[in-house]
Parts: structure tokens; C-alpha cells; sequence
């Protein structure tokens, strides 16, 4: 079967009803539900499923602290101040190199994170031509906070699975990982 083509699968009465409203998913216990997925097998559409919820959340989480006001976050900034983050302190070349843009475009929008206390330029031991960029006081304004979703949802399966099957989710979860970080 080809992506995109889609499916019919079947949940068996009383299991489960997803609903979205509001951008929030909540779960019912109901009778029969169909339902079309869009990937090549259930794993596909599970994983796919679950990315998109995650980047749901991100931008809710993102979007929800910017504020119009002086110093606030455009989406544009906020989104390179997060890569900032997620690559750990890089250079100005590893943030350009990462986000697909030149130079001096990496070099603008560190200047403008800069200038509102998001980033912090920090000079190379090694060769001073350089810097590292941290991340500055008022990234925690924004950002602390962001995975409160996941550790909501990670107590509800520390209730609800065993330590074995626990065990096996961060087996599979660990190699999933470490396949998108061979990408």
C-alpha cells in the first residue's frame, strides 16, 4: 500500500473514542470507531501521530508566551532561540548551518535575541574571532515550563503499565532515537 492512500482500521467496541476539541485530545470510552490512517503500517502512523502531537504542544507552549510588547519574541525568534537551545550552546556558524541560512542572516537574528536579553554571545577560549551563544536570563521567561505535557503524560504510564513493559517502551523509545540521530 502506498503513504498517503490510507486505511480503514477497526477499534472493537467499548476500547476507545478520540475526540479534538479546542486542540486538546481527550479519550472516551464509547462503541465502535473507524477510522482512516495515512502511513504504511500502524508503527508509522502511531510514530507520525506522535510527533505531531508533540510539535502541537511545542507551538502551543511557544506561541502562548509570546507577547506583544517591547522585547517580546517574534515566532521567527522564538523558533531560533529553541534551536539555540536544542543544539547546546553553538557557534553562529552551527546555527546557520542547522537552520539553512547564511551567515550573516544566523549572525542578524543573534544580534536582535541578543539585544532583548535572549541570547549571550560568550568569546572562544581557543580563538577569540569566535562565540559561543548561551542562552540569556530571559530565555527561562519563556521556555521553563515547556515539557510540563510530558511529564503529565509520563506519570499516567508510570500508573498504568507494569516496570517490564515501562522497561521495553524506553528500549524502544532509546533505539528510536538513536536511529533519527543517525539522520
Amino acid at each position: 500500500m502506498s503513504a498517503g492512500r490510507g486505511r480503514n482500521l477497526h477499534i472493537p467496541p467499548t476500547v476507545v473514542d478520540i475526540s479534538k476539541r479546542d486542540g486538546i485530545i481527550k479519550l472516551h470510552k464509547k462503541t465502535e470507531v473507524f477510522f482512516t490512517a495515512g502511513g504504511d503500517t500502524l508503527l508509522q502512523d502511531e510514530i507520525v501521530s506522535l510527533y505531531n502531537k508533540f510539535r502541537l504542544n511545542t507551538y502551543r507552549a511557544l506561541f502562548g508566551r509570546i507577547r506583544e510588547k517591547d522585547g517580546s519574541l517574534s515566532a521567527t525568534e522564538a523558533y531560533s532561540v529553541d534551536v539555540i537551545y536544542l543544539l547546546g550552546d553553538p557557534t553562529i556558524s552551527e546555527l546557520a548551518d542547522t537552520l539553512g541560512i547564511s551567515q550573516p542572516n544566523a549572525t542578524y537574528k543573534v544580534n536582535n535575541l541578543a539585544a532583548k536579553g535572549y541570547v549571550v554571545r560568550v568569546p572562544s577560549e581557543d580563538d577569540r574571532r569566535e562565540c559561543r551563544l548561551k542562552l540569556g536570563p530571559k530565555f527561562s521567561q519563556y521556555f521553563t515550563g515547556s515539557t510540563a505535557f510530558i511529564d503529565e503524560a509520563v506519570e499516567e504510564l508510570r500508573a498504568s503499565f507494569s516496570e517490564e513493559e515501562l522497561a521495553t517502551f524506553e528500549n524502544v523509545f532509546h533505539k528510536l532515537s538513536e536511529i533519527i540521530d543517525r539522520r
